[in-house]
């Protein structure tokens, strides 16, 4: 499980492949790669949702749904053969902290690039003044 400023990912390993589900808290796009081919992608603001398909003649189904209180919690299933293998599951309260530590961080590295970068054009623009009037 991962979770990115915008989103949670979740890993499955089936077999030798990998599964991999990508969730928006922002829009409620929900994809799901196998090997990093996009299998399934859907836009979702529904409580539940399923993804199904095949994978080495397996019937595979993701099935996502936000539950708790006052739904505070998302789940994330992973089903082979309408048997459930493994799961995710994530606090939204977690996920919104951890959201905003990753937007302060990202932050700070746009701040530092962007006055890089303006320094750079200023001293480009003072060098090019400067033998300009030397002259």
């Amino acid at each position: 499980m991962n979770i990115q400023a915008d989103r949670a990912v979740s890993f499955f390993d089936f077999c030798e492949d990998c599964i991999r589900v990508e969730s928006s808290f922002l829009t409620g796009m929900e994809q799901v790669f196998v090997n990093d081919e996009l299998i399934s992608k859907k836009l979702s603001w529904r409580f539940k949702s399923v993804h199904a398909f095949e994978v080495k003649g397996q019937n595979i189904e993701i099935r996502l749904r936000v539950s708790g209180i006052l739904f505070s919690s998302v789940v994330i299933e992973f089903w082979v053969n309408g048997e459930m293998k493994d799961s995710d599951e994530w606090d939204l309260k977690r996920i919104m902290q951890q959201g905003k530590q990753l937007r302060a961080q990202q932050s700070w590295w746009k701040l530092l690039l962007t006055i890089f970068i303006f320094g750079m054009a200023g001293a480009a623009v003072g060098y090019s003044l400067a033998s300009l009037f030397k002259g």
